[in-house]
């Protein structure tokens, strides 16, 4: 029932999520959704405004109006679609890449990863292939965005949300 799904969810001194038996600790590590308590709070504080529905509609509107159009438009003329494939499995991915101001161009990769990623988070029989595949494309989303945290660091985007956490951080450090 939903408020048990809530009760759970508030109660993170009985229900915890960085255990060895969380497929999704298994698949990405320490992160903020395989940790509690104070680690946790830290990480999201970083992240919350940037989050907020307000703040992702206003940075988020036109780069999803663009990426709609430029799929439909990619369609147009053709007699025949599959909707899932040419529009709905396509935007999300194109979305979180506008939002974080990575390259457009690793759509193939995102999607590819993205499908090994669920795939683990899934794998209640821990298949070790499938573990493998999961944490080799964990490791290849990782130099992605390190890569492109690299070439923020000091060269703000104002659209890009990897950009501004990396600019915030220097800053917060700087001032430290």
């Amino acid at each position: 029932r939903y408020a048990d799904v809530v009760a759970i969810l508030y109660d993170p001194v009985r229900f915890t999520v960085g255990t060895d038996q969380s497929v999704l600790f298994d698949t990405f590590g320490l992160h903020m959704l395989s940790i509690d308590g104070e680690l946790h709070d830290r990480y999201k504080s970083a992240f919350h405004e940037a989050f907020l529905p307000a703040a992702l509609r206003t940075r988020m509107r036109e780069h999803i109006r663009a990426h709609v159009d430029r799929l439909i438009d990619g369609f147009a003329d053709r007699s025949h679609v599959e909707l899932r494939s040419a529009l709905a499995s396509r935007l999300p991915v194109l979305t979180m890449l506008s939002l974080f101001g990575l390259p457009l161009e690793r759509e193939p990769d995102i999607r590819r990863w993205y499908d090994s990623f669920e795939h683990a988070l899934a794998n209640f029989q821990w298949c070790e292939d499938i573990r493998w595949q999961a944490h080799r494309s964990v490791q290849e989303l990782e130099r992605v965005v390190r890569d492109r945290m690299q070439f923020y660091r000091g060269a703000p985007q104002p659209d890009a949300l990897l950009s501004a956490l990396v600019n915030t951080l220097i800053s917060r450090r700087a001032a430290l």
